[in-house]
């Protein structure tokens, strides 16, 4: 049942992220144009978030062990029986919906408003704000919004982090959920 709520509304979040574009007169699709160098940068740009997890799995700090307790009694059991290919369905999913709606909707738009670097903290800022299972998730997840942001901008496009989102879900549920071997 998680399962398929989770795909319902990452896909969901597609759909809203469309809406809003045509709605605010955004070019949305022109950031989806899909292309070698995009996916090259994408499969690439998972290395750093993917290194922050691997402190995070090895760190001793206080705040990162209860960080990896509150994943393993909180987290982890709304995972429990999954399969590999379904950690990659909701990872595309998650990838292309939050992707399109947060670079490619509303940073454009919150840089419209505020200006390129404040509307990057902003929504960098939401993103976080709407991931925040708890205070280290937020700031985690913040930093990886500032990250997909930044490859956004720098690509042009959003395909490059479209990719790096979507890889670096895939590889961290199969990682700390223990699909892939490890510690």
């Amino acid at each position: 049942m998680v399962f398929w709520m989770g795909c319902v509304f990452e896909g969901g979040l597609v759909v809203v992220a469309l809406a809003l574009a045509a709605w605010l007169g955004l070019p949305l699709i022109d950031g989806l144009r899909p292309d070698g160098t995009g996916v090259a940068l994408g499969v690439a740009g998972t290395a750093p978030p993917l290194l922050l997890l691997w402190w995070i799995r090895r760190s001793r700090s206080r705040g990162l062990v209860e960080f990896r307790r509150f994943l393993a009694e909180r987290v982890e059991p709304l995972f429990a029986g999954w399969s590999v290919a379904q950690f990659a369905v909701l990872s595309v999913l998650a990838g292309f919906g939050e992707e399109m709606l947060f670079r490619g909707v509303l940073q454009p738009a919150a840089a419209g408003v505020l200006g390129e670097i404040p509307g990057w903290i902003a929504v960098s800022l939401l993103f976080g704000a709407l991931h925040a299972l708890n205070r280290t998730y937020f700031l985690l997840a913040t930093a990886l919004g500032l990250y997909l942001g930044w490859l956004s901008m720098w690509s042009g496009g959003l395909i490059s982090p479209i990719v790096a989102h979507g890889l670096y879900d895939f590889l961290a549920l199969a990682l700390f959920l223990g699909r892939m071997g490890g510690d």
